[in-house]
């Protein structure tokens, strides 16, 4: 069903490797995951 990862930053990483121009990416889940995720958009690693 997917992939697990040990950290948001880690999943985050993957998905923009995987994703192309045309695709987008979706956080779900708590509000904890997307807090983590949403400063790793507006500051990229």
């Amino acid at each position: 069903w997917g992939t697990t990862f040990d950290s948001v930053s880690e999943a985050v990483r993957a998905a923009r490797e995987k994703a192309t121009e045309n695709d987008f990416i979706f956080i779900g889940g708590s509000s904890f995951v997307v807090a983590d995720a949403l400063p790793l958009f507006v500051n990229p690693l």
